[in-house]
């Protein structure tokens, strides 16, 4: 029984169970990026010919934000980040606590003092600011030795990495939902053609928005906005206002309208043409408003500081002192690091200048 709950919690607690859990969270962001959430999945599946959202609806994937596939996975990714941290810092101290062999290390230096007296302090000093407190140190006499963690925080790395990994996922997942109803604006990109002298512009139109296009005195706006309009699939509704004839009337611009539609059945002054349209959040209710671009930044930040931890040269630097002599011994945790190397390099450097002056 003990090997089997030993197994499990090697399993449970292993980064390879993490980086499942990942790529399983990554399945979700991509449904919520390609199949409409919330409100807007809701007004699909009232209309004909939408079994398909239905049917993804019924599943809990059109809103997977407040799914519960999206809770269940966090609960997993939750105690998995605390089994793998516990573990870490667990194997850590372990390893700490054993004392290395020195005969072994692949960088080994030998340095004379002509100050034995204020050696072991200088160095100590010197490196401590750079390497942080010695994680062991034992006195016998004239013989000191220091070991140093180079990367005191390595360990840890992979965690960081994994847990920004996962919040930037669950931050997108959250994104992707749309802005409540009573947040949003209907939103259209324009090709407008003028009838008389065939000029093009383009124009970025949005609710409550009002233009005028070339030199016609009469002003266009959208009002409303359907996502699929008597089955012909999405289409605003434009609104157009002369003041001098004092006309108004409304007329509807398919997204996936033939190329010249709007110009032989409207016969205006202008003919419109939509490239995108759709509903987006008003200004003030987007990003920046909402709790996941926390998160987003969160994810960055553990990101990054993973990242940088991973980019120390991790291993110890045992430092032996007898009298006038001075030992640097530098036992990297992977082989051939080459990091590792330039690093020893330097603290030598360092080591030697502190004994010199």
């Amino acid at each position: 029984m003990s090997k089997a709950v030993d197994r499990l919690w090697k399993g449970f607690s292993s980064y390879a169970t993490t980086a499942i859990f990942g790529m399983l969270l990554s399945v979700l962001v991509a449904v919520s990026a390609f199949v409409p959430q919330g409100w807007q999945a809701v007004q699909l599946a009232g209309l004909e010919h939408t079994e398909t959202i239905r049917e993804l609806y019924a599943w809990g994937l059109t809103d997977i934000a407040t799914s519960y596939w999206l809770y269940g996975l966090g609960c997993l990714i939750l105690g998995n980040l605390v089994a793998v941290g516990i573990r870490a810092i667990s194997t850590e101290r372990q390893r700490s606590a054993v004392e290395v062999d020195v005969k072994r290390a692949p960088h080994h230096v030998t340095l004379e003092t002509p100050q034995p007296e204020r050696a072991v302090e200088g160095v100590r000093n010197l490196l401590a600011s750079t390497l942080g407190r010695p994680v062991r140190e034992s006195v016998q006499g004239a013989r000191v030795t220091l070991a140093f963690d180079t990367a005191p925080q390595a360990f840890l790395s992979p965690l960081l990495t994994h847990a920004g990994l996962v919040a930037l996922l669950v931050g997108a997942v959250l994104a992707n939902r749309p802005a409540p109803p009573q947040y949003s604006v209907a939103r259209a990109k324009l090709e407008v053609r003028d009838s008389q002298t065939g000029r093009v512009g383009r124009f970025d139109l949005a609710t409550q928005e009002v233009r005028q296009f070339f030199r016609w005195p009469a002003s266009y706006s959208i009002v409303n906005y359907s996502p699929d309009r008597d089955g012909l699939g999405p289409a605003i509704n434009m609104q157009r206002v002369d003041q001098q004839a004092r006309r108004m009337d409304s007329f509807w611009i398919f997204l996936h309208a033939p190329a010249g539609f709007d110009a032989r059945h409207r016969k205006g002054e202008v003919s419109i043409a939509a490239t995108e349209m759709g509903m987006v959040p008003r200004p003030g209710a987007g990003m920046a408003s909402r709790v996941e671009s926390l998160l987003l930044l969160v994810g960055l930040g553990l990101l990054g500081i993973g990242v940088r931890e991973l980019g120390r040269p991790a291993g110890e630097l045992v430092v032996k002192t007898d009298g006038r002599y001075i030992e640097l011994f530098g036992l990297p945790t992977q082989s051939n690091d080459g990091r590792f190397s330039s690093a020893f390099e330097r603290w030598t450097l360092l080591t030697r200048w502190v004994l010199t002056t």
